[in-house]
């Protein structure tokens, strides 16, 4: 966790976005109107992005992120993934090619994605099968092939993917409709917010576990979603106050009596999706029909929640998601990319903090992170009680220099005009002195001397 001496000042209080020029959108895309409008359109592994398409039942495309283009007006996709709408989708953080979509028949489906679709893709590799619409879907970072499923019924069920089984059924524990879920780091903590604004934590290794429980956002009954800061172990709410503002509390696990710290975001009241960026500290927020991306940045000092700023466009977004910081552009100090889904084409958005001695890796912005590319352990140690702790990453590239080894730059003092007239007068000089000195000046501009005249 960062310690408060790193954080006494913000990293990003200059952060500024920037669009992709049309040149580098995809373009012609068969976006679908109203396929979840709780929830995000758009999922991406850094090396291709999936949303959800038009048409009823839903297709669900799959395209590289490598070069931009035209999609074709025939492009292979996900068929019939679901009866009738799709309702969420989101790839793997251990197997890049794996993607699960959940839909309005109460089924959450697996899809084994090649790099490039040739051919359309109709067989699931897993399916399975709850009572209700499927409202959100999260796998374990921590866990091989564990997800957590929600439906609003309300069932919450922890699945394993490799025998394909629920192995942990929560819905007793919940009693209202679920609106979103979080894993902690570990996954030894699972987290729950509900329709009439309980917010519920427990150990979902436990086969009758204790529930703690409180009521965050009384107010609001639409739009509620959880976000957990990995680097600091703080949790993150967002809901809607009783005067349609978007309103972000920070909690402490640990202490979870009251939030470290509540605010209003903004004033919009649409639906919303938050994004957090591990390593940076950076929670970005923006909603279905909106044309900015808010955000912020968490802090481990009294403050909690550090400088804000906004993205604004004139382009509506359907759909917002956070490419992995592995594939940032460090040395252009990138701090974070936004793909952003409209109406019928995708464009990214770089965050980027102006730096100069860009020579250099600005370590100060890419603190190391959790290496989730493989999970700590399978679902058997989990259960025993097992802990592991994350690899980290660090994103120095080969054969480059941190700017925190490089030499200092010599700066010049500042001149202090006041302190030289007194040092040249303690010299015994005055303005005498330049008078006599001074070289005889022409009494026309134009007046030039012989030799000069005569000269070339």
């Amino acid at each position: 966790m960062a310690t408060d001496a790193e954080n006494a000042q913000t990293r990003f209080r200059f952060l500024q976005g920037q669009t992709d020029p049309p040149s580098e959108h995809w373009t012609n895309m068969s976006v679908a109107n109203t396929a979840n409008p709780q929830f995000n359109d758009l999922a991406t592994n850094g090396k291709q992005f999936a949303w959800i398409g038009g048409g009823l039942p839903n297709a669900i495309y799959v395209v590289p992120l490598e070069k931009p283009f035209k999609l074709p007006y025939v492009y292979p996709s996900i068929q019939d993934a679901h009866v009738s709408q799709t309702s969420y989708l989101t790839f793997s953080p251990h197997r890049e090619s794996l993607l699960a979509t959940g839909g309005e028949d109460g089924k959450v489906r697996l899809w084994e994605v090649p790099p490039v679709l040739t051919e359309n893709i109709k067989e699931s590799v897993a399916t399975f099968t709850l009572k209700r619409r499927i409202h959100v879907i999260k796998y374990s970072d921590a866990i091989d092939k564990l997800i957590a499923i929600a439906t609003q019924a309300p069932e919450l069920n922890l699945w394993d993917i490799n025998r394909e089984v629920s192995f942990r059924n929560f819905s007793d524990k919940v009693n209202n409709p679920i609106h979103d879920i979080e894993f902690s780091s570990l996954s030894d903590i699972l987290f729950v917010v509900l329709n009439d604004g309980q917010l519920l934590q427990f150990d979902p290794r436990a086969d009758g576990p204790a529930v703690a429980s409180l009521v965050a956002n009384p107010t609001g009954a639409r739009n509620r979603r959880l976000l957990y800061c990995h680097d600091f172990n703080l949790l993150t709410s967002f809901a809607l106050n009783n005067r349609n503002e978007r309103q972000i509390s920070v909690w402490d696990p640990r202490k979870f009596e009251k939030p470290l710290k509540s605010l209003e975001f903004d004033h919009n009241s649409g639906n919303f999706f938050p994004m957090y960026q591990e390593g940076s500290g950076i929670i970005f927020l923006g909603g279905k029909g909106e044309t900015s991306i808010k955000f912020c940045e968490i802090c481990a000092d009294d403050r909690v929640i550090a400088s804000s700023g906004s993205f604004d466009s004139t382009d509506q977004e359907r759909g917002l998601c956070l490419v992995p910081s592995s594939f940032l552009n460090f040395m252009g100090c990138e701090v974070a990319r936004v793909l952003k889904l409209g109406s019928d084409s995708l464009r990214a958005v770089r965050f980027t903090v102006p730096r100069q001695r860009k020579e250099f890796f600005q370590d100060d912005l890419y603190r190391t992170i959790r290496d989730t590319r493989n999970g700590l352990m399978q679902i058997v140690d989990w259960e025993k009680g097992n802990l592991d702790s994350f690899p980290t990453i660090d994103f120095c590239p080969p054969g480059k220099k941190k700017l925190s080894e490089a030499p200092k730059v010599q700066t010049k003092g500042k001149y202090d005009f006041k302190t030289e007239i007194n040092k040249k007068k303690a010299e015994g000089f005055t303005i005498e002195n330049v008078l006599e000195n001074a070289p005889e000046l022409s009494s026309s501009p134009f007046e030039k001397k012989k030799e000069d005249s005569d000269s070339w």
